[in-house]
Parts: C-alpha cells; sequence; structure tokens
C-alpha cells in the first residue's frame, strides 16, 4: 500500500522542507542523498538527477533559516557536507561548505540564531552533536554565502556519545 521510497540498505536520516513540497533521505551505506518531490496526495516521487554522493556516512540534516542550504552530516567521515538546492529541489554540492571537518562520529546537525541587518552581532550557528568525541561543535553560518567558520572554543563537552543536538528558537513570553 505505501511507496518504497529509497531502495537503501541503510538510510539513516529524512527531512522534510519548510514548504513540505520536497523530502530528503541519507543512506550511510551508499554514501547518498536522495531527494523526494511530495505530490499533493502526499506521495514522494524521486526528483531526476536527484541523487548525489556525500562523504562517508551520512546521518543527520538541517536547513539554514531561509532553507537555501542544506546540511548533512558524515558519521564515518567526521565532515559537514554542504549542499544549494537547484530549481526542483535536488540538491548541488556546495562551491563554498563543500566539506567541513567537524568532531568524530557526527550523528546530528541543527541550525539556530537570526540575521539582521540592523544588528550585525547577531549571527547563525550550526551545531552537531558527535557520538564518538562526547561533545558538541560549532560552525557560524554566513547566512548570504552558506560557509561554515569555526566558532571560537570548540569543541564543547557533552554528555557520553550524544546521539542528537536540537535548536529551539525563543519566543517572546506573552
Amino acid at each position: 500500500p505505501y511507496p518504497t521510497l529509497f531502495r537503501s540498505p541503510n538510510p539513516a536520516g529524512i527531512l522534510e522542507d519548510s514548504t513540505a513540497s520536497h523530502l530528503y533521505v541519507t543512506d550511510s551505506t551508499l554514501n547518498q542523498l536522495a531527494s523526494y518531490s511530495i505530490a499533493s496526495n502526499g506521495v514522494p516521487t524521486l526528483i531526476p538527477g536527484g541523487t548525489v554522493t556525500t562523504e562517508s556516512g551520512p546521518r543527520g540534516m538541517t536547513f539554514d533559516l531561509t532553507g537555501k542550504y542544506l546540511y548533512v552530516v558524515d558519521y564515518n567521515a567526521n565532515t559537514i557536507d554542504g549542499f544549494t538546492l537547484g530549481s526542483s529541489g535536488q540538491p548541488v554540492p556546495s562551491t563554498v561548505a563543500a566539506s567541513v571537518q567537524t568532531g568524530t562520529g557526527p550523528t546530528c546537525v541543527t541550525v539556530i540564531g537570526a540575521p539582521s541587518n540592523a544588528d550585525p552581532t547577531h549571527a547563525v550557528y550550526l551545531y552537531t552533536s558527535n557520538a564518538i568525541s562526547n561533545n558538541v561543535t560549532a560552525e557560524q553560518l554566513n547566512p548570504q554565502t552558506g560557509a561554515l567558520e569555526q566558532v571560537q572554543g570548540n569543541p564543547f563537552g557533552g554528555s557520553g556519545l550524544p546521539s542528537c543536538v536540537v535548536s529551539v528558537p525563543a519566543f517572546p513570553l506573552r
């Protein structure tokens, strides 16, 4: 009754875009990221040319705050792969953040912050949980280019084998 999305030996991560029109799936054995368009009835269809090679062991994914850039952590390569999105939503390897080093065994990634022209000190940050090195690493994200720059003081302590990191924006109290 349900379609087989990704004929994959080891799907490891799944992420929907903010418009609910695309779905992204990582495969940690094939070292791939596949992109799907989502029909109005909810059925995903693989986008032609929508499968791209990642580094070794892709797991978690996140978008920047605008949905313009997609980041994938690679557990075996200890890296973050950056992608831009093509016209039909397919991932295209970034020319400015193609592969950025992180801690050992990254499993999950998240973005928090909001750029502001009025307050240039307010930045956007990307965090990864690193299971093997038992820590969290942070990168400052350039919202104009998608480039990542390591935050001073990296890595930051964590608990044993952290498996995921999640950010929650602060909302004013009512």
